[in-house]
């Protein structure tokens, strides 16, 4: 006999949050009792009609009325549940209600299907009913007429999930993962074939990776998760395009700055031209990553910062600004000098992290007025070090020790002369610092009374 659980509407916690208005929407919905009886109740009185008092878990019983199904493979679409019974051969459909604080379940019978057995899942979309069998294989069937009886394959199927937005269909098939497009085209997802009695579980690209026996499957936005029985364990089937077009972006920006290690990487400077154009491409493929998530998520304004599968949304930003920051630049310099060489490399952070720490060498924090004075020279060293020009320091002792008639601001300092004499204390000074010692020195520096009192 099949048992159908249905998680009951918010817990105790929940509805004792609620308001007495929102508790009487809610007794409306279910359908406890009639409104008007539910409207003259207190706020306890409708608690107690909801069952918040209960402590356990918030899960109910549905009884399929007049029914007793041996269900193989149950999924939920639509607002309904959709189930296999292996009894009957038969795919039912059950809509679930609540009356008088309890649910029901209403079996619907949708056709049989006599031609399957031992079926491992069952997936409903819009369009189609999808029935995976351990023995049969996977068939499709039009949820129109309930016609169109279609084998995706004869090979055993054990998992099986439905990428709604993509049309896809993934299904599990011993230690392989595949996946039908809507055209009816299979082809391997992940999952090299293995032959040996070992099987193994290995990480890897769509070709190389192996499955050790693969079990149920689950839809995870635009990932697969797969469930290795052999190696009790949960692998995920991602695509790689994303990282890839990051990887590319990466490349556009290391070319542009010239950016190398060693043996790899770039070190010819590209012309002003094709920088702006590497710029140009980087933009616009972030603009479309987030073009895509917004559609995704269905929010135009939205700002994605990671977790929805795009680069964060302030490092877009920071590349457009280095997109018209250079272009700025280059167009300052066309108007001034035009054949001037610009060192895109003297732009990247390591020439300004060293421009700062040159800068605090002599004040940890300089105020700004500091930070002006030695503004001239740390520019001046700073530009020495990207050229390849030869620079000579004289270390005579009149040549670099300073001159205060060279400097360009003279410091002039007065001072005055001040007579220092001797004078004796009077009576009543002598009287108020004996007083201050009686109160605050009193059985100390015997020695400085004595010499008060003379």
């Amino acid at each position: 006999m099949f048992v159908l659980f249905c998680r009951v509407y918010g817990t105790s916690t929940a509805k004792q949050a609620m308001s007495k208005s929102e508790l009487l929407t809610l007794a409306k919905e279910q359908e406890i009792t009639d409104p008007s009886t539910a409207e003259n109740m207190t706020k306890e009185q409708l608690l107690s009609l909801l069952g918040s008092s209960g402590t356990g878990p918030a899960v109910q019983q549905v009884k399929l009325k007049s029914y007793k199904l041996q269900p193989q493979g149950v999924c939920w679409h639509d607002g309904k549940v959709f189930l296999f019974d292996g009894a009957t051969a038969g795919v039912w459909s059950v809509v679930v209600s609540l009356r008088a604080n309890k649910h029901h379940g209403n079996a619907t019978l949708l056709g049989n299907v006599p031609q399957l057995a031992n079926v491992s899942k069952i997936q409903v979309t819009d369009s189609s009913v999808l029935i995976a069998s351990r023995s049969s294989g996977l068939i499709s069937l039009k949820v129109a007429d309930w016609s169109g009886t279609k084998f995706l394959t004869q090979s055993p199927v054990e998992g099986l999930t439905v990428s709604q937005s993509q049309q896809v269909i993934y299904y599990s098939s011993q230690n392989q993962v595949f996946m039908v497009t809507e055209d009816g085209a299979v082809s391997l997802c992940s999952g090299a074939v293995q032959t040996s009695r070992s099987l193994t579980s290995k990480d890897g690209l769509s070709q190389t990776a192996t499955h050790a026996q693969c079990g149920p499957l689950l839809m995870s936005g635009k990932s697969v998760i797969v469930g290795d029985k052999a190696s009790l364990n949960l692998r995920i089937i991602t695509d790689v395009g994303s990282c890839l077009d990051y990887l590319k972006i990466t490349d556009l920006l290391y070319e542009a700055f010239c950016v190398h290690s060693h043996d790899t990487g770039y070190r010819m400077q590209l012309s002003s031209e094709d920088i702006l154009e590497n710029l140009n491409k980087i933009c616009l493929e972030l603009d479309s990553m987030v073009t895509e998530v917004r559609e995704f998520f269905d929010n135009a304004t939205l700002k994605p910062n990671g977790p929805q599968g795009s680069v964060p949304y302030v490092t877009i930003s920071m590349f457009h600004d280095l997109k018209a920051g250079m272009h700025s630049l280059y167009k300052s310099v066309q108007e001034y000098k035009s054949d001037y060489p610009i060192n895109v490399a003297s732009l990247l952070s390591v020439p300004c992290e060293h421009h700062f720490a040159t800068m605090r060498s002599r004040y940890q924090m300089p105020t700004l007025l500091q930070y002006c004075h030695l503004q001239n020279d740390v520019v001046a060293e700073s530009l020495k070090r990207m050229t390849t020009t030869a620079y000579k320091y004289f270390t005579g002792k009149d040549s670099y020790y300073p001159k205060p008639e060279l400097q360009a601001v003279d410091l002039h300092i007065n001072y005055r002369a001040v007579e220092v004499t001797n004078t004796d204390l009077s009576a009543a000074d002598k009287k108020l610092m004996q007083n201050w010692r009686k109160d605050f020195c009193a059985g100390r520096d015997y020695h400085v009374l004595h010499l008060i009192q003379q």
